[in-house]
């Protein structure tokens, strides 16, 4: 039975997709969702949430979104930032106790796309280079010691 749009939506909470772990620049593997209810807990259909990007760059598809008949409203993907780190998103809908909530995710390194030894008396290199994925980040375990 889904609830018609006169009913009052009251809260706004992490449905889906909070405190995921993926290689940095790449898609988490589950999108962030929320959940609108009314006083009584039941679910709220078509209320506008508006997602973004807080922090650690990263971009989303579907920014604004409106809740189904079961209350949850989806961002359209989130792809984190291309560096090694903590990311997060926002998803807010005014007026709703709860707004806004925050989804935290992980970016990790990368595996080494290749090895690579630079010599440190030739002018032009650094010391050193770590070897890095196709995202830019230095692999896992690739630091010099």
């Amino acid at each position: 039975m889904s609830r018609s749009p006169a009913v009052a939506a009251a809260t706004l909470a992490i449905q889906a997709g909070d405190n995921q772990t993926a290689t940095a620049g790449s898609q988490v593997a589950v999108d962030p969702a929320v959940l609108v209810t009314d006083g009584g807990g039941n679910p709220v259909a078509s209320v506008a949430v508006t997602f973004a990007v807080a922090t650690g760059g990263g971009s989303i598809g579907g920014a604004n979104a409106v809740t189904d008949a079961s209350g949850i409203a989806e961002v359209g993907g989130w792809t984190l930032g291309p560096i090694a780190g903590p990311n997060t998103l926002t998803a807010t809908s005014a007026g709703l106790s709860g707004s806004p909530v925050t989804f935290h995710a992980t970016g990790t390194a990368g595996s080494a796309g290749k090895l690579r030894h630079q010599d440190p008396a030739v002018e032009h290199c650094s010391e050193w280079s770590p070897d890095r994925a196709a995202t830019g980040n230095p692999a896992a375990g690739s630091e010099r010691q």
